[in-house]
């Protein structure tokens, strides 16, 4: 059984042939990129140039042009933006932290799904002063709620400020290079020599993803791959399928049938299943008995490329990396692993704790 990138593969190898490395592949992560680039050699195993591949947010930070500021450094911008703006209660970088980082958030979405910023704010302005309002409130807002409604009067001026800010430092957002990039993609894409831009692998789209692909495939200048099942496609009662449905049912995508290509597939309905409960008391208890498990299927498959081991706690990384067999040669990780977590981080916590026990003992 093929997955869904070799199909891709061969798909865009066989339409595309010696053009293929005219094309501009999107995918939704980093990672698939890699396994496609795998595929590529094995499928055309001849000397080629390979086609340019991208992640989502590479891709619009590419078109964009724009460097993608980490969020170290926008929560420290956005912080001198309230600053200028006029925010006089603002005592602390502390202070502003404990509500920043949602702040930074809200605002990412706002960009990611297109909407009106003025209008928002606007709104958001009204309901909190109608909020506040009351026929009996004779002695008029106290110090706390008039300070609350100007947090939400100021939401706008924030907004506009820091996204001029990051500009002007050729920086921003995610949602920020979205929208800038889902304005004028048609004119973005002409500045790069793509025979066509490929979307492979998408699943739930933010607005300004549908906008780009939507333009691009309309201009002629895109093609889409979906990879779905009938099992969950064709059910309503099946949540999983809701936005597949969306875009080609009653969407934009399917008036683009030579552009809007479906690999459909009935494995869910179809293939045989083989379920194992086991029990297993603690964390470590879990890691052990799927090193076990992986033990015994590398005994029949020695490669182990068709086998996944999905945690259900990213703090159970390490545990089953202990476990599993030693002869285990290759081990692709698909998750992060948080720095709290790490050794160094434990040692940083007792170098603190040890100068803050200083601190009080010398404090008497």
């Amino acid at each position: 059984m093929q997955s869904f990138l070799e199909k891709t593969v061969k798909h865009l190898s066989e339409k595309y042939g010696d053009d293929i490395s005219e094309l501009c592949i999107v995918l939704p992560n980093r990672r698939a990129g890699l396994f496609m680039k795998t595929h590529f050699a094995n499928n055309l195993k001849k000397t080629f140039w390979s086609p340019e591949i991208y992640a989502t947010e590479d891709f619009v930070a590419l078109l964009a042009e724009l460097e993608m500021a980490d969020p170290t450094t926008l929560l420290f911008e956005l912080f001198e933006t309230v600053k200028a703006v006029g925010n006089k209660d603002l005592d602390s970088f502390d202070e502003f932290s404990k509500w920043g980082q949602i702040l930074l958030s809200d605002l990412n979405e706002i960009d990611r799904y297109l909407v009106d910023a003025k209008q928002l704010f606007g709104n958001l302005k009204d309901i909190k002063e109608l909020e506040a309002w009351s026929l009996n409130n004779e002695e008029g807002l106290t110090d706390f709620q008039k300070q609350y409604l100007e947090f939400w009067k100021q939401l706008g001026g924030y907004y506009h400020d820091f996204s001029q800010r990051l500009l002007s430092k050729h920086q921003a957002y995610q949602g920020l290079a979205y929208r800038i990039v889902a304005d004028k993609v048609l004119e973005r894409v002409e500045n790069h020599p793509w025979k066509k831009v490929i979307f492979a692998g998408f699943n739930a789209l933010n607005k300004a993803e549908e906008v780009i692909i939507e333009k691009l495939l309309n201009a002629g200048k895109a093609e889409i791959i979906w990879d779905t099942d009938s099992y969950y496609t064709n059910d309503l009662n099946q949540e999983a399928g809701r936005f597949i449905r969306k875009y080609n049912q009653f969407g934009n995508f399917n008036k683009q049938e030579d552009r809007n290509i479906v690999f459909e597939e009935k494995l869910l309905s179809t293939e045989k299943k083989s379920i194992t409960v086991i029990g297993a008391a603690k964390n470590v208890a879990q890691a052990k008995v799927a090193g076990s498990i992986v033990s015994e299927l590398k005994l029949t498959d020695p490669n182990l490329q068709n086998t996944a081991l999905v945690l259900a706690d990213e703090n159970l990384l390490f545990p089953v990396l202990h476990s599993l067999p030693e002869n285990l040669a290759d081990i692709n990780v698909t998750m992060g692993y948080p720095l709290k977590n790490t050794p160094v981080a434990g040692y940083f916590d007792l170098v603190f704790a040890m100068h803050e026990n200083g601190l009080k003992l010398a404090g008497g």
